[in-house]
């Protein structure tokens, strides 16, 4: 009786091994894309993937997908550079880490760095982090390294940055930035950048708040469900012992 009943324990803590297992899961894609900025000049700049294209979109399928985190590779050469994730909206969330948990839900995204010096600096994409009701678990989006490495651009110039006096085809110092537009796009007029990000009107909605709520729970509701499930288990374990030592008394 007493080797059937450690025969129970040894595969009852077995199970609890495996358990952390079966909530830390992920559905990951690896890309055959990257997405980095590379540039050692003076202005506002966005990160491209390998088309070319500064807008990301988290379900280009049936647009069910929204972002919820994202993380760089590390920072090279950034410094006090200002780097952003901007929203739907135009909203910007400053970076300050290579893992960001993002404020809100969003389907569509951009990244920019403000840059006021003339050093080199290379920002990548790591991957994104996805919620999808078409899939159970978490989306990973995991891109590949950049193709071109740090060091290879050096420090800029003056003349490339400011010596044309010209910043997106607009006069710096005349009055002009860009001639109202920053990289070709109207800021405000439904282009960020110059990029294809839909022209959608900004209104306050409780969608910020919930969304933080959710991806809360979200983020805890594993550990929660191992703390409960390890009280169970030592319950459960507590009527084995109980019951062994009946078994001995009898």
């Amino acid at each position: 009786m007493v080797t059937d009943a450690k025969k129970y324990i040894w595969t009852f803590f077995f199970l609890m091994l495996l358990l952390p297992c079966s909530f830390a899961s992920a559905k990951t894609f690896s890309l055959d894309s990257y997405a980095y900025l590379h540039s050692n000049k003076i202005g506002v700049s966005w990160l491209t993937d390998k088309s070319g294209s500064t807008v990301f979109d988290a379900d280009e399928s049936n647009g069910n997908g929204r972002f919820v985190a994202l993380s760089f590779r590390n920072f090279e050469g950034l410094g006090s550079e200002k780097l952003y994730v901007v929203y739907m909206d135009g909203t910007r969330q400053l970076v300050t880490d290579t893992s960001v948990s993002l404020k809100r839900k969003d389907r569509y995204l951009k990244i920019c760095l403000e840059k006021t010096t003339l050093n080199e600096t290379l920002i990548q994409i790591s991957q994104f982090t996805i919620v999808d009701p078409d899939f159970s678990d978490d989306v990973i989006r995991a891109y590949k390294s950049a193709p071109v490495g740090y060091g290879s651009l050096g420090m800029g110039s003056v003349s490339d940055s400011a010596g044309g006096g010209s910043t997106g085809g607009g006069n710096t110092g005349g009055g002009n930035i860009g001639g109202g537009n920053t990289g070709g796009g109207n800021i405000g007029g439904g282009n960020i950048g110059g990029g294809n990000m839909p022209d959608i009107g900004y209104k306050i909605t409780l969608e910020p708040l919930l969304g933080n709520i959710q991806l809360n729970w979200e983020t805890m509701s594993p550990a929660l469900w191992f703390l409960f499930g390890t009280m169970f288990a030592g319950f459960i374990l507590r009527l084995i012992i109980k019951k062994i030592r009946d078994d001995d008394d009898d």
